[in-house]
């Protein structure tokens, strides 16, 4: 979990000394980036906490959220328009629907693992 956790930490970073006018300045806007894109990695946290739910799941929704990311930050990154500026707004829009997408994809696939091993006699512990 500690590597899904540290997944913002590297894309703040990333952006902000990408972002940022050179020199020691832009390590001031890293706490500011990385509040953005950690908010959602803590909600899945807190509402999987809320809702017991299975390390799979867990798991699947953080992938979600780092694909989320990862497709945020390419059309950011492609774009050159000023609405660019405004990824945050989408990917904080797009999360809650990414980390859901990915639970559902992790569930569905441990179902359907649980139910070959049922047909072929093998039982997963």
């Amino acid at each position: 979990m500690l590597v899904h956790a540290s997944w913002p930490v590297s894309v703040a970073a990333v952006v902000t000394a990408t972002t940022a006018p050179q020199g020691a300045a832009w390590l001031g806007r890293v706490p500011e980036v990385l509040a953005i894109l950690a908010l959602p990695y803590a909600a899945w946290m807190l509402v999987s906490v809320w809702i017991a739910a299975r390390r799979g799941t867990i798991v699947g929704g953080a992938v979600g959220l780092h694909l989320d990311l990862l497709v945020v930050c390419g059309l950011v990154a492609s774009s050159a328009e000023s609405h660019a500026a405004n990824g945050w707004l989408l990917y904080l829009f797009s999360a809650p629907m990414a980390a859901l997408a990915g639970a559902a994809v992790a569930r569905w696939l441990t179902v359907s693992r649980a139910a070959a091993g049922a047909t072929t006699g093998r039982h997963e512990q």
